[in-house]
């Protein structure tokens, strides 16, 4: 009996990772073809006047982003 839940248990094993592999292979299969297919389509335009976002920052040294444990 325990012959038995060994080699089902191996028989198991066996059959998931030859399933993940298949579904694995499937998986960067698809990515790569859509990448192939969607380098077909023109590229948009990235700069137009439109699309800027006027924004300001400021350097922070480190001494002031440390945050104190009390």
């Amino acid at each position: 009996m325990r012959l038995l839940f060994g080699l089902l248990g191996l028989t198991l094993l066996a059959f998931l990772l030859v399933f993940g592999i298949f579904i694995g292979a499937a998986m960067l299969l698809f990515a790569a073809t859509r990448r192939l297919l969607s380098a077909r389509r023109p590229a948009s335009v990235a700069n137009q006047p439109g699309d800027v976002i006027d924004a300001e920052f400021h350097v922070v040294d480190k001494s002031q982003a440390s945050i104190k444990v009390s």
